[in-house]
């Protein structure tokens, strides 16, 4: 029943505000549950009536990572990824390169 109250607050921002914004929980092809971003708007007619809505999808951890302009991974990333091959050269005893 919560997730019938969260649609039913959504639908009803969008409906008297134009629009809504934030985060849900999706189950993807997969069959792994990931956390997405929402926004939904508003498209009207010449007379204002709603004429439909338009939504766009975006995953969270996507975006954490990634530059929203160019698509290009972001610090955050490049520290990750680092860290990560850092662990690994030191398990196996090599060397790591940063250019």
């Amino acid at each position: 029943m919560a997730n019938n109250a969260f649609y039913k607050r959504m639908w009803d921002e969008v409906l008297h505000k134009g629009f809504w914004e934030g985060d849900i929980w999706n189950l993807v092809l997969s069959g792994e549950i990931r956390c997405h971003h929402l926004n939904i708007s508003t498209v009207r007619d010449e007379s204002l009536e709603p004429q439909y809505y338009v939504g766009m999808l975006q995953a969270v951890h996507f975006m954490a990572q990634h530059d929203s302009l160019t698509g290009l991974a972001n610090r955050s990333m490049l520290m990750e990824q680092l860290e990560r091959h850092l662990v690994l050269a030191k398990r196996h005893g090599r060397g790591v390169a940063l250019l």
